[in-house]
């Protein structure tokens, strides 16, 4: 327990109550905090930040993160969150968007966009991208007109249809969605495109493509996600009053007039909350207060039918350093991305490699060493610089439920925010934020939730 309160049974009335210490829980309770709204937040692990923190590998030192996230420029709700929790320093954001795609050992095509207002930015990267054909750029060009005229919305097909059905309805040769397309479905949705929803593919690639030119671009961590993402909205809500409860549960819920009145904690301890905010995994719901959730709020066993979509991060350290790029995108590989963390995090050891295998449902239950076999032999192939350098250290991590698989008709699947209990509110990147599984969408849903909670405050204040 943090904030200096020791009682153990103590009883405790916060305006809001959350349950949950993950981004979307963490993000509300910063929200509240703002707001002058004292929140108590509940976590059962020894540490905040869920699916999206960072720990110490006891061999190099340093802070390795427990899976590899991509965040963009089109985060707006996160940026603003890592400037409430003051960390925005720790992220750079590219000025214009530049990725370089490597194939059979070479740097094979630079998807560099010109300073242009949006989507011209977006129209001069692909007209520019040398690793396709004229004929094929142009291709792209047409499929994406299309997809930026699309409206997912109201559109019954494209909310039926997978992403790869969606790029044979616009004819996408085969060379165009190996080398594009399905790099944009797969780092965006942690899916294949044979099973990805098009119509959440072609909502986030407009919300990419049509906003501020910078929106576009690829965010890159300068250290790790707790140092970023976690252990400052810890000690900002420490700081303004709220307090974080670690290693802890709500066992039950009191019910009054249609509101919950009252949370027990695992000891004994009494919270009497005015609103709570439920902010676990949807494959957590029935944990929450004994099976309270899923009890009362049957239409909730919807979320969880959604399917856990798994991601392999491959940690490699080299003797030497073998890229000059922060990043690149591996294409005919099994291996998606691979960053250069130690020189974007400008770390003593240069050469640590972060390897990600997104939507890993072949890969998910190789054993560690396969995968570290595998890693090796992929970055050999890309970086012809690797082929002499020996292997260290290296670390696996496997979030076998590390999003849910955005498939069609998931969407509804998704909850709102706000529930049939009037006090009660849910977060989480799985809600429905209309964005797929990322930081992004659980802060977003973290910040819907407290607004809704602080609306339900004011209006009982009237």
């Amino acid at each position: 327990m943090s904030g200096g309160k020791t009682a153990a049974h103590c009883v405790m009335q916060p305006d809001v109550l959350i349950i949950g210490g993950g981004l979307a829980g963490l993000s509300a309770a910063v929200q509240l905090t703002e707001a002058s709204h004292s929140v108590v937040l509940v976590e059962r692990s020894p540490h905040c930040g869920g699916r999206a923190r960072s720990f110490r590998d006891e061999v190099t030192g340093e802070d390795v993160d427990n899976g590899q996230h991509i965040m963009m420029g089109c985060y707006h709700e996160t940026l603003r969150y890592l400037e409430r929790i003051g960390s925005r320093h720790f992220i750079d954001i590219q000025p214009p968007l530049r990725a370089v795609f490597r194939e059979n050992g070479r740097a094979a095509g630079l998807l560099l966009a010109l300073p242009l207002p949006p989507p011209l930015h977006a129209l001069s990267a692909l007209l520019r991208f040398d690793l396709l054909t004229w004929p094929e750029r142009m291709a792209i060009v047409r499929a994406a007109r299309m997809l930026l005229a699309a409206n997912p919305a109201v559109d019954t097909k494209l909310q039926s249809q997978t992403v790869e059905e969606w790029l044979n309805d616009h004819a996408q040769p085969e060379r165009c969605r190996k080398a594009f397309w399905d790099v944009l479905s797969i780092g965006m949705l942690n899916e294949q495109s044979g099973y990805a929803s098009a119509s959440l593919f072609v909502s986030t690639i407009q919300r990419v493509l049509s906003g501020r030119r910078t929106d576009a671009s690829i965010v890159l961590p300068l250290a790790g996600l707790s140092r970023i993402l976690v252990d400052p909205a810890v000690a900002y809500l420490n700081l303004h009053g709220s307090e974080v409860v670690l290693s802890s549960t709500v066992e039950s819920f009191g019910e009054e007039n249609g509101r919950i009145r009252m949370a027990v904690m695992h000891g004994g301890r009494a919270i009497l909350p005015r609103a709570v905010i439920i902010a676990v995994p949807f494959f957590a719901l029935d944990s929450v207060a004994n099976g309270f959730l899923l009890e009362r709020l049957p239409a909730l066993r919807k979320a969880e039918t959604l399917l856990p979509a798994p991601i392999i991060s491959i940690h490699l350290w080299l003797d030497r350093e073998i890229m000059e790029e922060d990043f690149a995108a591996l294409l005919g590989s099994p291996i998606q991305w691979v960053f250069n963390t130690g020189k974007i995090q400008q770390l003593k050891r240069r050469s640590h490699l972060s390897l990600i295998v997104s939507g890993a449902w072949e890969d998910i239950e190789k054993e560690k060493s396969v995968l570290v076999a595998m890693g090796l032999e992929e970055v050999r192939k890309a970086f012809p610089a690797a082929r002499n350098a020996s292997l260290v250290h290296s670390l696996i991590i496997k979030e076998k439920r590390s999003t849910f698989s955005p498939r069609p008709g998931s969407e509804q699947l998704r909850p709102f925010h706000r529930t049939a209990i009037e006090n009660l509110f849910l977060a989480g990147d799985w809600t429905a934020t209309g964005l797929p599984a990322t930081i992004e969408g659980a802060v977003v849903s973290g910040v819907t939730s407290a607004n809704a909670a602080v609306e339900f405050l004011d209006r009982r204040l009237r």
